[in-house]
């Protein structure tokens, strides 16, 4: 299965390049001055066929010619090809390993960091467009949150006293991206129940009450009140009837924050799933930073960022947030916006679990509410931190980049790509401190950070950076060539892999040993017909692995090395007889059932993936035979433009007497004198004249044949593809083979047939 699947990555990845090629070649030929609107046409049918099936982890539209790379034919030189590559790769990379940004972040003063976050990373992730943008973005929030929790945090409250960058744009992102629909649906109809609700006002303030109760007296009776004005809160509530007014208050406040909070917890599935990730991934940070740090207080703290910075805002300026709709000419009076204040607090003093103390004594009456209510917060915010992984939730696997048809794209202005750049290469050795990192590499290929104006057709040295976006179609072409470099060099295994491979050749031979101890029986002697039986059992279950077709008696000797070299790495120990790999394989054991569904789970992915990798295949296949179509088209173009071409004799015939036919004859002094021929080897310039050149087309469309004679004794003849002199021209090789003999000018050959044969001038 899995060779399988390596066998069809293999190969997508050579239709993948060879479509790569032929870009360059069709590009070649319309800058060979082709018509732009025969190209025009035959574009539009290729982006018809390129829309054919589509990857369920990319939303883009596919692109028929990538060459284009939304900047136009102008940059399309060797070298301009070359830094599009290098960005495509560079974007990729920082795109798919978000170590790199999440070191960036914090390597940069705050100012920048913001400005980075906001702006750059969000157009790197086409702002969470598609599910494998949001997947990525989520990803880097994920590593960016847990690398700013570890190195700027001493206690867990400091993030209520110091709010996280990370977090706050992770919260953000939240709310934009789906949290406005969310709150609108959870608390939009309580909202709207308070603001309808003008016989009600959630007064908690006795001075206030005590006001409103004079001013109520007076208009009902018509005389002024002998009540003072200016009282103290004590002195307020001395009286009954604000006792009994503030009570009533309390009980009406009590019931409707009530029914807010179990209205979030019962949507919590409402929320956003950005927002439940960001909650669990800053739980599992704060444990594993502060080990001990009581749950209760860690749900505080997640409190702080569900309720106060997600939905806090929501409740206390609904209109804002377009949590509820309000006429034109309408506002919220102040009586409303102090209702929606008065529930706000006491759900946030709820979910910090905050109580009202001697400043207001006349609400310490609240607190045993705010504790039954912290009670529920603290079930609600520990479902908060209980969602699925990334991978789950979005369906990526390992394979998921490999498996995709369309390629991501980014659309990045240029001062963006600019500053990318430019921080990745000034913070290079700190966010890639390996050396044999490839991020190295990619930079090292993209050279001085100059290469962003060569990339669009201009000069190093130009002092302003052009305006615009660029659409970037991501690459890990670069990776590829990297990984493949790697996996063909002989590396030892890692620990890891080391442990595994022991592990399964202990249970391969488990069947087989006998002894008080692991050492005693790998030593032991081999029973009559034991090495057979064992060769039978290695064969029944294919195990390539664990025996390696080996007897039994290599394979113990095997297990000896293996447990030789662990033992240097101090991961088992001979002293305890390798009790490390004894006990993993015992918990293997106990947990082989999760582990047979868990291998299930894994052969339907990887069928799964096969499966898309030959539809892919397929797409690539057809797309290659378009292509393959296309430039047989475009080279008959070249034909169309001149039906007829002329002949001039080498016998010094006076051009205007030329011959009508599809030969060109020219003596190697001529082609000298054109510049066409530079050298002949073994030959002086002054015996040029006695060789004789004749062109011709061949039966194939834009291939020519190329015939010497040297004093009318036949000499080599070769074969010319104007795509190949296209080719070198592209690479900047000004000068060609021709026989093994001859030296010619790529270019001013480029000129000569497309002039004579094509009616280019």
């Amino acid at each position: 299965m899995t060779r399988a699947l390596r066998t069809s990555i293999k190969l997508y990845q050579t239709l993948s390049q060879q479509l790569e090629d032929m870009d360059v070649k069709i590009g070649l030929l319309v800058q060979n001055r082709i018509s732009l609107h025969d190209v025009q046409a035959h574009h539009s049918q290729m982006s018809d066929l390129a829309r054919g099936p589509k990857s369920s982890m990319s939303d883009q539209p596919s692109v028929g010619c990538s060459f284009l790379g939304g900047k136009g034919l102008k940059s399309l030189t060797k070298e301009g090809r070359h830094l599009l590559e290098g960005y495509q790769n560079l974007f990729y990379l920082l795109q798919t390993q978000p170590r790199y940004l999440s070191k960036l972040l914090f390597c940069l003063p705050q100012s920048k960091s913001m400005h980075f976050l906001q702006d750059v990373i969000f157009s790197l992730f086409n702002f969470g467009s598609s599910k494998r943008d949001e997947y990525m973005l989520l990803n880097l929030l994920k590593t960016a949150l847990e690398e700013e929790i570890k190195c700027k945090f001493k206690e867990p409250v400091d993030i209520l006293k110091v709010y996280p960058q990370v977090l706050k744009i992770a919260v953000n992102f939240s709310r934009q991206h789906s949290g406005q629909n969310a709150l609108r649906e959870i608390l939009g109809p309580l909202i709207q129940r308070v603001v309808n609700d003008k016989s009600t006002v959630f007064e908690t303030n006795p001075i206030e009450i005590y006001n409103s109760w004079i001013n109520k007296m007076e208009m009902t009776t018509g005389a002024a009140s002998d009540l003072p004005r200016n009282v103290t809160v004590a002195e307020a509530l001395a009286h009954e009837e604000v006792q009994k007014r503030l009570q009533k208050g309390i009980q009406s406040l009590q019931e409707t924050v009530r029914l807010f909070l179990e209205r979030i917890c019962e949507e919590r599935e409402q929320l956003p799933y950005s927002l439940l990730h960001t909650a669990r991934t800053l739980h599992n940070a704060l444990a594993q930073r502060f080990p001990g740090f009581p749950e209760k207080d860690l749900l505080k703290v997640i409190g702080h960022v569900v309720y106060y910075h997600f939905i806090n805002a929501a409740i206390v300026a609904p209109d804002a947030y377009d949590v509820v709709t309000l006429p034109a000419d309408k506002t919220l009076t102040a009586d409303q916006r102090n209702n929606l204040a008065s529930i706000a607090k006491i759900l946030q003093y709820a979910a910090s679990k905050k109580g009202f103390g001697e400043e207001s004594s006349h609400l310490k009456v609240l607190n045993p509410f705010i504790i039954q209510c912290h009670e529920k917060f603290k079930k609600f915010l520990t479902r908060c931190c209980q969602v699925e992984d990334l991978e789950e939730h979005f369906g990526v696997h390992a394979y998921s980049e490999a498996t995709m048809i369309v390629k991501p794209t980014i659309l990045i202005s240029l001062q963006e790509l600019w500053d990318t750049h430019q921080l990745v290469l000034q913070y290079e050795d700190d966010i890639a401190p390996k050396q044999s990192d490839p991020l190295h590499s990619i930079l090292e290929g993209l050279g001085p950070l100059t290469s962003v104006r060569k990339l669009l057709g201009g000069s190093s040295t130009d002092s302003l950076l052009p305006k615009g976006d660029i659409t970037l179609t991501l690459s890990n072409s670069k990776l590829e060539v990297l990984t493949e470099q790697m996996s063909n060099g002989k590396q030892e295994p890692n620990q890891s892999q080391m442990f595994i491979m022991a592990k399964e050749l202990l249970v391969a031979l488990l069947p087989f040993l006998k002894g008080s101890s692991l050492t005693e029986a790998l030593d032991a002697q081999e029973l009559p017909g034991q090495n057979e039986q064992f060769l039978k059992q290695q064969n029944s279950i294919h195990s390539q692995q664990s025996g390696n077709n080996s007897n039994l008696h290599l394979s113990k000797r095997r297990l000896q090395l293996w447990l030789g070299k662990l033992e240097q790495q101090g991961l088992v120990s001979s002293e305890n007889d390798y009790q490390q790999l004894l006990s993993s394989v015992a918990k293997d054991i106990i947990n082989r059932g999760q582990y047979c569904q868990a291998r299930r789970n894994e052969m339907v992915l990887l069928k799964n993936t096969i499966s898309s990798l030959e539809q892919k295949n397929q797409w690539y296949q057809k797309q290659v035979e378009f292509y393959n179509k296309y430039i047989e088209t475009c080279l008959a173009s070249l034909d169309s433009g001149k039906k007829r071409v002329h002949t001039l004799r080498l016998s010094g015939q006076h051009p205007g007497k030329a011959k009508t036919q599809k030969v060109l004859k020219y003596t190697a002094a001529q082609l000298h004198a054109k510049g066409v021929l530079h050298q002949m080897q073994g030959l002086p310039s002054n015996q040029f004249k006695s060789v004789q050149f004749e062109i011709s087309p061949s039966e194939s469309v834009g291939v020519f044949l190329v015939k010497g004679c040297f004093m009318g004794i036949p000499m080599d003849s070769a074969e010319i593809d104007i795509q190949e002199l296209l080719q070198l021209q592209y690479e900047g090789k000004a000068i060609m083979d021709m026989f093994g003999k001859a030296k010619v000018n790529v270019n001013l050959l480029l000129f000569l047939l497309n002039k004579k044969f094509y009616g280019k001038s």
